[in-house]
Order: structure tokens, then sequence, then C-alpha cells
């Protein structure tokens, strides 16, 4: 990251309400391997040096909760704020709650359990040098664009496409002036970058960061993990 320590804030969005697990708790609070998904979300950014401090954006009610599951993670300063209706109102709000001489922010989804420290610095890594960078993969499929009636109407050239994942990292000054614009239908935090201009390095990361959005990701995460204790 160059000669200089940056200081780089991670913001961490656990607003959702994980509707789309089909169950009653919330998908950052659900046992993986007997530790809750967000815990483990939070293990990786503390144990990543490349990382000075961890805001948690959660809904108002879930502040309390989080706080209690994330007791003894102490090796870095730990923040957790109340986040908003929308995902990029959450990450304002994040973005708000990090400390002023942050040079660098790093959003990640709290539903991203398996994110390992070394792909956290790399992507880091890359912002330090472009300004911007984003973790995800390249797309391997072929890619077919259909029109409404459900209907190929082209392929995709697949070299040119890239699957975003998290973390997203910007420089400061960077994502302040992306605040100028609407942000509230943005799906992630790179197209606010997008919107202004700025050009966001692409870092391919671990296939196995996976986001847990249904009980088969859940499963397959299960897997990994044990995978992992196999070896």
């Amino acid at each position: 990251m160059g000669k200089m320590q940056k200081r780089v804030t991670a913001i961490i969005l656990a607003a959702g309400d994980g509707r789309r697990m089909g169950l009653s708790e919330k998908k950052q609070f659900l046992m993986l391997s007997g530790i809750p998904v967000i815990r483990r979300a939070v293990e990786a950014f503390v144990s990543c040096e490349a990382v000075s401090d961890i805001v948690i954006v959660t809904a108002e009610e879930d502040v309390r909760r989080t706080r209690e599951l994330l007791l003894g993670l102490d090796e870095k300063p730990v923040n957790i704020v109340a986040g908003g209706k929308t995902r990029a109102e959450s990450a304002r709000l994040g973005f708000l709650a990090a400390p002023l001489d942050t040079d660098f922010v790093a959003f990640h989804d709290g539903a991203r359990p398996l994110i390992s420290a070394a792909d956290i610095a790399a992507v880091i890594s890359a912002a330090a040098e472009f300004g911007a960078a984003t973790a995800g993969r390249a797309v391997t499929d072929t890619v077919k664009r259909m029109n409404k009636d459900g209907v190929i109407s082209e392929t995709l050239p697949r070299t040119e496409l890239f699957l975003a994942a998290t973390p997203q990292v910007f420089s400061r000054e960077l994502y302040a002036a992306s605040l100028l614009c609407d942000t509230e239908s943005d799906t992630d935090d790179n197209m606010q970058i997008e919107r202004i201009g700025g050009k966001i390095r692409c870092v391919e990361t671990d296939s196995e960061n996976i986001k847990i959005t249904t009980a088969t990701d859940l499963e397959y995460a299960e897997y990994l993990i044990g995978r992992k204790k196999d070896v």
C-alpha cells in the first residue's frame, strides 16, 4: 500500500431483513458451523492487517444484539450504527460514522462470511494504487441477453464481464463525491463511483466468497467450511 500506511475503515452492511431466506431469523444472525454469519464476516476484517477499524451498519432494533454477538473482538475499534431503509442509505450512514482521518472505506456485505483476510488486503492494495477497487470474479459461463418475451437477443462477450462482490474499496474523497448523486436505486457501491466517472479496478478473489441469500447458500457455506476442516 505504498510507503505510508493508509487508514482503512471497513463498513460492513448488515441491515437487511433477509426475506428471501424464507426464515424468521435474519441471515446475518444465522449460525454457520456454530458461529453467527455476521461474526464470521467481521472476524475476517479484524484479522486483516490492512484494516484499521470497523463500522457495522445494522437495523436499529438489532444494534444491541449485534454488539452482543461480537463480544471479544477487541483487537480493533468496532462501531455499530443503525442503518436506513435502503442499502445506499445504510452505506451512507456507515460512511458518515467512519473516522474523519480515514483514507479509504471498504464496503462489505455482512452476508458474505467467507471472505479471507488475504482477499481483503488484495482489494485494498488495488484501491490504494488506483483509487477504487472491487472484489469479484470473471464470468466463465456463456451469458445471454434475453428480451421481455424470454427470447435470447444476443450473446455477451464474457471476456468483458465481471461478477462484482465485496469488499468494494474507495478513497474517502471519491466516495464523498459520489454522494452528491442520487444513489437510492443502487444495488452496490460501485454504481455510485461509476456514475461520477470513477475508474474501478477489478480484483479476482476466491470463489468461496459467496453471499448468503437462500437456505441453499447456507448449506453450501457449511460444506465449504467443513471441507477446509478436513484438509
